[in-house]
């Protein structure tokens, strides 16, 4: 994906981005999301900071209730390696506007699926795991 730069802004600075969803440009520079599952949309201000950080981001819609694909998401958190600063570097949140089912970010890399494929998701986590401009920040 072209890179869209790293300008940090102030946390609620409007941000507009040339790609949906991107996988770099600006982003509120005082804070990211905590790493884990979330069943709650996250601003992209705070997760562009994640991927800057070298993390993984999977954006998953679901138009109904999907309980399923929501499980398979946590599991696969769970079987991912490490990061060198010894936990997982990865965010799972939804996401109504990404085009598919599941998309995988990492910073200026985007992977998009119409289902859950782990073995495909885990690859991408271990291709791109720490290659954001500050791969060494929590």
């Amino acid at each position: 994906m072209p890179n869209e730069g790293a300008t940090h802004v102030e946390v609620g600075a409007p941000l507009t981005y040339r790609s949906n969803p991107p996988s770099s440009g600006p982003h509120y520079g005082g804070a990211a999301a905590p790493w884990g599952f979330s069943e709650t949309e996250i601003p992209r201000g705070l997760w562009v900071h994640n991927l800057e950080h070298g993390g993984i981001v999977l954006l998953y819609k679901c138009p109904q209730d999907c309980r399923e694909l929501k499980g398979q998401l946590q599991l696969l958190y769970s079987k991912l390696r490490p990061s060198r600063l010894g936990y997982v570097k990865l965010l799972v949140a939804p996401d109504n506007s990404i085009e598919g089912s599941i998309v995988a970010l990492a910073w200026d890399r985007r992977d998009t699926l119409e289902s859950f494929d782990e073995d495909r998701m885990r690859r991408f986590y271990d291709a791109f795991l720490e290659h954001g401009p500050e791969p060494n920040a929590p």
